[in-house]
C-alpha cells in the first residue's frame, strides 16, 4: 500500500509539473549506499529534483528505511522487518 501511494504521488506530481524531473531511486544508490541519508544528499548534491526511498514500519512502530521486506541483502542477517523490534 505505501508503495502504491508513492507512485500515485508521483503520478500527480509528473501531471502538474511542466519540466521533467529528475528523482534519486533510493537516493544516489550507484554512488552511495541505497536508502540512506547519505545516498539521498548526494542525489541533491548531483542535482536531483527529488529522491524515492521505501519504507517500512518495524513490529514496534518505528519507520525503517530499506527496500527488502528482510535485511538479509544489506545486512548479512536475516530479520523480517514488520516482524523485527527496531533496536534488533
Amino acid at each position: 500500500m505505501p508503495r502504491a501511494l508513492l507512485i500515485l504521488l508521483f503520478g500527480l506530481v509528473a501531471c502538474v509539473a511542466q519540466a521533467q524531473l529528475i528523482i534519486g531511486h533510493r537516493g544516489a544508490s550507484h554512488d552511495a549506499p541505497e536508502n540512506t541519508l547519505a545516498s539521498f544528499n548526494l542525489a541533491w548534491e548531483q542535482g536531483a529534483d527529488g529522491v524515492e526511498g521505501d519504507f517500512y514500519l518495524s513490529a514496534d512502530g518505528k519507520i525503517v528505511c530499506i527496500h527488502d521486506k528482510d535485511t538479509e541483502r544489506v545486512a548479512g542477517v536475516k530479520h523480517v522487518v514488520v516482524e523485527t523490534a527496531f533496536a534488533e
